[in-house]
């Protein structure tokens, strides 16, 4: 089973059930917009720190819970071969289980959400030079691939995250790793151009 890629899986939850699409237009823009500042050297304002915080890193922890959600229901088993044994116990079964008030709940936004993020990441390679906003003189994605399996696909969201943690947590941005900083730019760069496309408008 490989990572489905499908703009109009995104053009639905986006005009359905979740954000609306103009929303996730503003995350894809101003994470964008921060992740640039922060490979120019610019400080990270406060407003910029909680922006993060409150939307970019809550909607990657929801795409990884559809992913893992995803897993869960297929019933090929490839998808479940990513997973730690803990991640595929139900946790109402286990002896003793409470749920922590502080914990979110999976849930078929989630699930919503992780497919918008398969959008994104089918379109990166695909961006056109014109539209590509990284830094630097090659004005393509196009060695960055599409992720081929579910262990690629949660090892690229666990890679946004620790990307935007590293820049969030002051003194850690000085010495960064570029390749995975270009990936996680290339990210929200293509979710910004394909919301715009889909929308219809043009720079």
């Amino acid at each position: 089973m490989q990572t489905e890629v499908s703009a109009n899986a995104m053009t639905a939850y986006s005009l359905g059930g979740g954000w609306p699409i103009n929303r996730w237009l503003e995350l894809f823009e101003r994470t964008r917009a921060w992740l640039r500042a922060q490979v120019a050297g610019e400080s990270l304002t406060a407003s910029d720190r909680d922006y993060v915080a409150a939307s970019t890193l809550t909607q990657i922890d929801a795409m990884r819970d559809g992913c893992r959600l995803l897993v869960r229901v297929d019933r090929s088993g490839q998808w479940r071969a990513c997973l730690r044994p803990a991640d595929l116990t139900p946790v109402h079964q286990e002896a003793g289980y409470r749920v922590p008030p502080q914990l979110r709940m999976v849930t078929g936004n989630d699930l919503a959400t992780w497919r918008q993020a398969a959008a994104v990441f089918g379109s990166i390679p695909a961006m056109p030079g014109d539209a590509v906003t990284y830094p630097g003189p090659v004005r393509s994605y196009a060695s960055i691939p599409v992720p081929r399996g579910p262990a690629d696909a949660l090892d690229r969201l666990e890679e946004l995250e620790r990307t935007i943690w590293g820049f969030a947590v002051p003194g850690q941005a000085q010495s960064y790793d570029p390749e995975p900083v270009r990936r996680t730019y290339a990210f929200f760069d293509a979710g910004y151009w394909l919301v715009r496309s889909l929308l219809g408008q043009k720079d």
